[in-house]
């Protein structure tokens, strides 16, 4: 199961990869940032409106039912009741490394271009071609949320076929470690790193290691759907979704306010605090899955 998951995450996955690279590029057409932004603007609405018109053409609706009718609140409470058991740690342990990751995450961006300002200069050889290499701090973030996608997208089939061998418990404890873990290391990582590589080779390496998180999200999901009862996967995914994502909802508002009125330090140790207690809870109550094979 978590062999197929990987399957379809790393097909929708790849535009992950190529949306953050091309946008870099698209940045750094212009010296004026607004300017760039502004072409980054005008190509996602180009392929919004193919991406809608594909979907409207590919997709055949008149034989599907889900969605036609709505059992109102009381059908959420009983769902939400009718969670099976084994799956509370792991919501529980989501929800809390979430939580972490939902109080920092829209400021990896600042990081790179306004806390340590990083940018990326090199020059790339082939044979006798050179070409200098040289990208502002906010192309270098799009330059690096590919280089996290790219390691995202080579580990999930290995790690997927790790827990065929291993079970699904320890791969997803490895993505939410992951999760837990990279605040901190983005926050601090580049300082304790500069005895032996650069800045902007520090950030390459932070955000390698921070593309190995998505390595148990196939896992991950085969774990909710695996302990759903025959024919109750979908409610069981949806109730498990709808709670998660509803208490993650203030994250940010926390981590914002410590951001500002802490420091940036504090807000990505207390997440990272909070990541790992979740990831701890999954460890010691999340029920252990056999080997499937």
């Amino acid at each position: 199961m978590a062999a197929g998951f990987a399957s379809t995450e790393t097909f929708r996955r790849t535009a992950f990869l190529i949306g953050p690279v091309l946008a870099a590029v698209l940045i750094s057409f212009h010296p004026d940032f607004t300017v760039g932004f502004q072409y980054i603007l005008a190509v996602a609405v180009v392929f919004g409106i193919i991406g809608t018109v594909a979907q409207h053409v590919l997709y055949d609706a008149n034989e599907d039912s889900i969605g036609d009718s709505f059992e109102g609140l009381a059908q959420i409470r009983a769902d939400l009741r009718e969670t099976p058991s084994a799956l509370r740690p792991l919501l529980v342990g989501d929800t809390l490394v979430r939580f972490a990751n939902g109080m920092v995450y829209v400021f990896f961006v600042l990081v790179i271009t306004r806390f340590y300002r990083v940018s990326f200069e090199t020059t790339v050889s082939l044979a006798s071609f050179s070409y200098a290499l040289d990208l502002s701090p906010e192309a270098f973030f799009g330059f690096l949320l590919g280089i996290e996608m790219l390691i995202a997208l080579i580990s999930m089939a290995p790690a997927a076929k790790v827990a065929e061998r291993v079970g699904l418990k320890p791969v997803v404890a490895w993505g939410f470690a992951v999760y837990a873990l990279f605040p901190i290391v983005l926050i601090s990582g580049p300082e304790v790193l500069t005895s032996v590589m650069s800045h902007q080779w520090a950030m390459v390496l932070i955000f390698a290691f921070s593309g190995l998180r998505f390595a148990g999200l196939p896992s991950h999901k085969a774990l909710i759907v695996g302990t759903a009862e025959q024919g109750a996967s979908g409610r069981v995914t949806g109730t498990y979704y709808l709670l998660r994502n509803t208490v993650v909802i203030p994250s940010a508002a926390l981590g914002g306010s410590l951001w500002e009125f802490v420091s940036p330090k504090i807000a990505f140790t207390i997440a990272a605090v909070i990541g790992v207690v979740g990831t701890g809870y999954f460890l010691a109550f999340g029920e252990e899955f056999e080997a499937y094979i």
